[in-house]
């Protein structure tokens, strides 16, 4: 699921981007470089809480057995 939230993310952010950046001039490395380390950061993070929302999934899966 985190997987295709990210792809998502990165599509609606490759669409979005060339009308955004269609008043400057070009897309830069700086800008390519912050958005890269920004994915990059991201994965991390989501891997980093996996483990938590496993468990509040597990949570909420034993809570509608129980309803």
């Amino acid at each position: 699921m985190p997987r295709a939230l990210a792809r998502f993310a990165l599509l609606t952010l490759l669409t979005v981007l060339p009308a955004t950046l269609a008043a400057q001039d070009a897309i830069t490395t700086d800008l390519l470089d912050k958005f890269v380390t920004s994915y990059d950061r991201e994965r991390e993070l989501l891997v980093a809480a996996e483990p938590r929302i496993a468990e509040i999934e597990e949570k909420v899966r034993k809570f509608r057995e129980c309803k």
